[in-house]
């Protein structure tokens, strides 16, 4: 790791026993120095025995700091990680899902660049039976505009980015019930340009255990709120510019959430919405 680079690794951690082995072995294969980063764990008032699956490994790491805090959700959770890590570039590995052995080599590598404040990769989803491989489809550089439109950074296990991101763009938003990730990527591509390793480097897993992002209503609310927000960000200009763009975009999403969860009559009523811009 070159010099003046440290990394902070930030992993909620909620009733995950089942999964979380394989995560935190996945973060300690990197081939890292112990100087070159610090894991952070935030314990977000987990009720099972996540803890006690990873204890051996993470026996004798003087750069492991575990985090107690209430059940609050994923976002304070990650909130709680941020404003308690030291590095200068930040990760976020959710506790369910696992890197490649080249992972944090190749997104350091990419994110270097003056003026680039993330980057992302391409991931592979896990469900029982089968493997999606998701590469990167290449979306870099000013992508402000065409984000808002198309939503095309990875989810967060897949995301790097500098802290001084943070500091500019604002932590992720707790009032929102899903979309954070989306959210905080339009808030950073507006003032960074992004960077991205196309090939498939996070393994993301889908096997029916309990996840926010399966809850339909949830999910609808949290995408009419960030572009609700999106709305306010913009000049009067910019407003006048991609106000249809955007109407578009969200009502083509929520008709996509409603599709993926077989609600036919809202999918229906919402792609008629979809065509009328």
């Amino acid at each position: 790791m070159d010099k003046g680079i440290k990394l902070s690794i930030i992993v909620p951690v909620y009733n995950v026993e089942s999964y979380i082995r394989p995560c935190i072995e996945s973060i300690f294969s990197q081939g890292l120095n112990t100087n070159d980063f610090e894991l952070i764990l935030i314990n977000d008032g987990t009720q099972d025995n996540s803890f006690a699956q990873i204890s051996d490994i993470l026996q004798g790491n003087s750069n492991v700091l575990i985090i107690e805090q209430s059940n609050q959700g994923l976002s304070a959770a990650r909130n709680s990680g941020i404003r308690n890590s030291t590095g200068n570039y930040l990760y976020f590995l959710d506790s369910d899902d696992e890197w490649e052995n080249t992972y944090l080599e190749k997104m350091v590598e990419k994110i270097k660049g003056k003026n680039i404040g993330l980057c992302y990769s391409g991931y592979n989803i896990i469900k029982e039976r089968s493997t999606k491989r998701m590469n990167c489809n290449g979306i870099e550089g000013n992508i402000f505009e065409k984000e808002i439109i198309l939503d095309r950074v990875s989810p967060t296990s897949c995301v790097i980015f500098k802290r001084e991101c943070i500091e500019k763009s604002g932590m992720f938003d707790i009032n929102l019930p899903a979309r954070q990730d989306f959210d905080m990527w339009i808030r950073i591509s507006k003032d960074y340009e992004i960077a991205t390793v196309k090939e498939p480097l996070v393994k993301i897993y889908r096997d029916g255990h309990e996840s926010i992002s399966s809850n339909t209503e949830k999910r609808v609310f949290a995408t009419e709120q960030v572009y609700a927000k999106v709305i306010n960000m913009l000049t009067e200009d910019e407003k006048e510019k991609f106000t249809k763009q955007i109407e578009w975009a969200k009502n083509k999403t929520i008709t996509e959430i409603y599709v993926q969860h077989k609600q036919k009559e809202q999918a229906f009523k919402y792609a008629k919405i979809t065509k009328q811009y």
